[in-house]
């Protein structure tokens, strides 16, 4: 049996284009009928002593639970008004209401509640078929192969403890602080304990290396240095700085030779296998990159041919996400906001450009599925599954389990549906392709 209606007077203010207020009003008779029903029933149900159970005088019942009655009945009245209120003013939400004030239930008062909306803009999607791509393609040359191996190589460098003099290729071990020119302590940062520096890895500022070469284990050493003018933390860009650094331990870098033994150790049966595996490697990335690119394109084209208002509810939620996941990187490779090479303002605001550009392509990408009638299927959701099913073999019930939720299968299906979208995209331009640097290209997976 259908639940009626609760009554209600609506009124909506337009807040911008794609904001509107919206206040709800529920006549006092609604929540005295709401109020007198619940206080009925505990009056059956509660036991208090004095009384028989079931026969608790509802006056007794409002004088102990009225507060705690009312109170729940705000939160009932909210939750079950809210989405009725906007869809009878075919309001389309994008996202949660939020809810800026709500009044007090009271017996024999109307209660009221004010809730802010963020709406979807109405989109209308253009210029998204004959796009014109270009498709950058490369192979892998003698100079990505070579990187490929020398990080193999750095990968099982030892370390040898030794007397001498620091030399360029050298790893040291180094107390540092750095005074700025004119002050009297070290500025925030400027001082390094036991701190382990491979050298030549570009860790240290430019130039500094210079005046630690030649330097030996146990020895102190004093000068003056001054940062790059376009160092990424402004407040040290251009200043000069005397710095003390003592050396308290230097290390030789060794690297294995590239034979049979080092192809072994990096799962291959010889040297040549292991360049094929390379290779082969190689032109994987190379292909995910290219194809990469080519996917951005065509998002760069969309972009600039479908200009619209976007909810800034959602850029809010997908700004927190980016800078959220920022944050959570920089804390797992120990590092803060001062080791990047821009401001925090000027972060934020990137990010923010980032959020608001996926919102846009989020949505524009919907509607053409939409117009396109694009779906996601129930077997293409559960061949998902089984992919993911394969990766934990042995909690494959688990996992089927875990997928068996609407809601998880929704999270699924998301990421299926941009890929149908965009496959269709694909289907729908002219794609040319043009050969380009392997280096250049690969660079395009960071």
């Amino acid at each position: 049996m259908q639940q009626a209606e609760m009554p209600m007077d609506i009124k909506v203010e337009e807040i911008s284009e794609l904001e509107r207020r919206v206040t709800v009003t529920i006549p006092a008779e609604e929540i005295d009928k709401m109020a007198n029903a619940r206080f009925g029933y505990l009056a059956q149900t509660q036991k208090i002593d004095g009384f028989r159970e079931g026969h608790v005088p509802v006056d007794v019942i409002r004088q102990r639970f009225g507060g705690k009655v009312y109170g729940e009945l705000k939160e009932q009245i909210i939750q079950t008004t809210a989405m009725d209120a906007l869809n009878k003013n075919e309001i389309r939400a994008a996202g949660m209401p939020a809810i800026e004030e709500a009044g007090t239930v009271l017996a024999g008062q109307p209660m009221s509640y004010t809730m802010k909306v963020d709406l979807f803009p109405e989109i209308k999607p253009t210029g998204f078929e004959g796009l014109k791509l270009e498709k950058e393609m490369a192979e892998p040359n003698d100079d990505l192969v070579k990187g490929v191996i020398d990080r193999l190589l750095d990968m099982r460098k030892t370390f040898d403890e030794k007397k001498g003099a620091v030399e360029a290729a050298d790893r040291i071990t180094l107390n540092a602080t750095g005074i700025l020119e004119g002050e009297k302590e070290a500025f925030p940062g400027g001082e390094m304990k036991d701190q382990t520096v491979e050298l030549g890895q570009g860790m240290l500022i430019p130039g500094f290396e210079e005046h630690i070469v030649g330097m030996k284990s146990g020895e102190t050493k004093e000068f003056t240095h001054a940062y790059p003018k376009d160092f990424h933390n402004k407040e040290l860009a251009g200043k000069k700085s005397t710095f003390t650094v003592e050396v308290t331990k230097v290390e030789s870098v060794s690297r294995p030779e590239v034979d049979e033994a080092f192809a072994k150790e990096s799962g291959a049966d010889s040297v040549d296998a292991l360049m094929t595996q390379i290779k082969d490697h190689l032109t994987r990335d190379l292909q995910n990159a290219s194809e990469q690119r080519l996917k951005r394109t065509m998002f760069d084209k969309l972009d600039e041919k479908n200009a619209f208002t976007v909810p800034a509810g959602l850029v809010d939620m997908e700004f927190n996400s980016i800078w959220n996941q920022q944050l959570q990187e920089l804390q797992q490779r120990g590092m803060s906001m001062d080791n990047m090479d821009k401001s925090e303002d000027d972060l934020r605001a990137e990010y923010r450009g980032l959020a608001e550009r996926r919102v846009r392509l989020g949505l524009l990408l919907a509607e053409i599925g939409k117009v396109q009638d694009i779906k996601v299927s129930d077997a293409e959701i559960d061949a998902e599954v089984a992919k993911i099913s394969l990766q934990f073999a042995d909690r494959k019930d688990e996992v089927e389990k875990f997928y068996a939720n609407p809601e998880k299968r929704n999270q699924i299906a998301g990421p299926l549906y941009e890929k149908k979208v965009t496959d269709w995209l694909m289907s729908k331009s002219e794609i040319k392709e043009k050969t380009v640097d392997p280096k250049e290209l690969i660079q395009e997976l960071g």
